[in-house]
């Protein structure tokens, strides 16, 4: 399953595979031109099936969700890197400079440099609407209290990777028992300067002991909403935005005092990214 995608816990679409490798596909070559033919190919099905299997699954048009994707990773390149703005364009599959401009300002309501110049984060474009399927199963989970050791980063939350390759080797060095890997963002990137995010890349220690070099964070339980997100780390993003804008209020949730956190449940250096699964997991309490 992928981001794209997730139906009820206990009931897929018998087509669901076939969509799955679609959007795997997308995602890997949104550099060049995809066409309706080409993504049919790839399910395996009839151009005229797959867009009816595709739309009752996802809920869109198969245009609109490669528009949404291209988009949303052009949003993320502008804030997050200095790359020009003609390269970014051409990096999501857009060949004109001016059809790409065009495009993120009607869907952002700024143009790609100011987005840059914001620093911010924008929104991530989330589907309006999901066929008979929601877009990612949300449990309500008590959660018990839990100690990660710890490094802090600063930054871009899409360069955290290094510090959490850091963070592993020191947690093997110092021979300490581990559990889950576990990062924390503390500010939201749509009102905080990319260069004042705060988060920590840290994994929880069985033993409650946290070697001296690391910063010992203590979680603690409670009820939490837990967002399960299957797929590459660069959807991320959608997936929170879909918790707070919309898993929450259809569930009649607010969030509560706490630490909201991303629980990694595979080793990135061994599971495909398409397969990478990831809980969300924010605190909360009934309305």
């Amino acid at each position: 399953m992928g981001p794209w995608y997730v139906g009820p816990m206990t009931t897929r679409h018998p087509q669901a595979p076939r969509i799955d490798r679609v959007m795997t596909h997308i995602h890997r070559n949104l550099v060049r031109g995809l066409s309706l033919d080409e993504l049919a190919d790839v399910a395996a099905l009839s151009r005229f099936h797959f867009s009816r299997v595709f739309h009752e699954i996802t809920g869109e048009g198969v245009s609109s969700v490669v528009r949404r994707i291209r988009l949303n990773r052009a949003a993320a390149l502008m804030v997050t890197t200095d790359l020009p703005v003609v390269r970014v364009g051409q990096g999501c599959g857009y060949v004109n400079v001016q059809s790409f401009e065009r495009a993120f300002r009607r869907a952002f309501g700024v143009t790609p440099l100011a987005a840059r110049a914001g620093r911010r984060m924008l929104s991530p474009l989330i589907p309006s609407k999901t066929g008979d399927w929601t877009m990612y199963p949300v449990e309500t989970r008590s959660e018990t209290s839990f100690t990660i050791a710890a490094l802090s980063h600063r930054g871009a939350y899409t360069q955290i990777g290094a510090v959490f390759q850091k963070m592993d080797h020191m947690l093997t060095a110092s021979g300490q028992p581990t559990g889950d890997s576990i990062g924390i963002y503390y500010d939201s990137p749509q009102d905080t300067a990319v260069e004042d995010l705060r988060s920590h890349a840290g994994r929880v220690v069985l033993s409650g002991e946290v070697p001296p070099a690391m910063e010992r964070v203590d979680v603690e339980g409670g009820d939490f909403a837990v967002l399960t997100h299957v797929g590459p780390y660069l959807g991320l993003p959608a997936a929170w935005h879909y918790m707070f804008n919309v898993a929450l209020s259809e569930r009649n949730l607010v969030p509560r005092a706490g630490i909201p956190f991303e629980r990694y449940l595979n080793n990135v250096r061994t599971t495909p990214v398409e397969d990478l699964v990831t809980e969300v997991c924010v605190p909360v309490t009934s309305v």
